[in-house]
């Protein structure tokens, strides 16, 4: 019963790694008394909360990752065992269908939850709500997420697609560890062309490739560790390449690589290198997405 095994949320965060999702500041927050008809029927449940409201910009691309940590609280008197589980009761459960808690919590007690989820960029349900449980029975918290969709009205940062004479081919030369990097585990069998994957975003802007330059795994806490790329560029158009041009971020994190501007001119048919230092300093776990 409740006073057995109640919760509230502590707090929460959400972060999209896309910008094609954006998550409304303003939205987590408790919406109990909004919902006292429905509490009044499930006598389990004692709060519901909102972890936020993303809108999405659709497009027939690959779902993006979006990270939610929870702090809830055991306001009840009894311990909640291991393997009571943040589920899923309502709507898609994007790619989190139950999460086991993996801790007992006793009585007073914080316990922290990540939520790894996938957002499609097509439109589904316009809500989907978790909830705690144990042994099929949920209590205490219902979270809520709201998710909008909205259709695309530019191609953003990549520009509209246009006849242009200026064109590029991109390879990767060279991955080099630095030193006291061993968190870092690059999976270079993924790094590769990937315009085939990418084509519905490309067929709205003038850029003709999308490669995967890298994929790195995290293996512990590495606050500070050190990657650098070493990658290969061909101007494969028309004209040259001014002076000026410009590598730079368009979404995702930069890790501490904004941009990278060229010195001199690039002759069509010229290839270039350049070095992308990166720093890798997310202590957290969560999915990175950086264009």
């Amino acid at each position: 019963d409740r006073e057995h095994f109640s919760a509230m949320v502590k707090e929460s965060a959400i972060q999209p790694h896309h910008s094609s999702v954006a998550a409304d500041s303003r939205a987590p927050r408790d919406l109990t008394e909004e919902w006292q008809q429905f509490l009044s029927e499930n006598p389990t449940i004692g709060q519901v909360y909102r972890l936020g409201r993303l809108t999405v910009t659709e497009s027939s691309s690959r779902p993006v990752a979006v990270t939610v940590n929870i702090t809830l609280t055991n306001l009840g008197s009894s311990a909640w065992p291991a393997h009571a589980a943040v589920q899923i009761a309502h709507g898609a459960d994007l790619g989190m269908d139950t999460l086991a808690l993996g801790r007992v919590t006793s009585p007073g007690e914080h316990c922290k939850v990540t939520l790894h989820l996938k957002v499609p960029r097509q439109a589904d349900a316009p809500s989907c709500i978790w909830a705690l449980s144990l042994d099929g029975r949920v209590f205490g918290v219902l979270l809520l997420l709201e998710l909008d969709w909205i259709e695309s009205t530019s191609a953003g940062l990549l520009g509209q697609a246009t006849d242009n004479l200026q064109s590029a081919r991109a390879y990767v030369h060279e991955v080099r560890l630095q030193a006291h990097d061993q968190a870092l585990l690059p999976d270079l069998s993924r790094v590769g062309d990937v315009t085939e994957e990418w084509s519905a975003d490309l067929a709205r802007t003038s850029v003709t490739q999308a490669y995967r330059i890298g994929s790195i795994e995290v293996t512990s806490a590495a606050r500070g560790a050190n990657l650098e790329l070493i990658l290969a560029l061909e101007n494969i158009g028309q004209d040259e390449w001014p002076e000026g041009t410009e590598l730079k971020l368009v979404s995702g994190h930069s890790f501490g690589f904004e941009s990278w501007e060229l010195d001199t001119p690039v002759k069509a048919g010229s290839v270039i290198q350049m070095a992308m230092p990166l720093k890798i300093d997310h202590k957290d776990a969560m999915v990175e997405e950086s264009v």
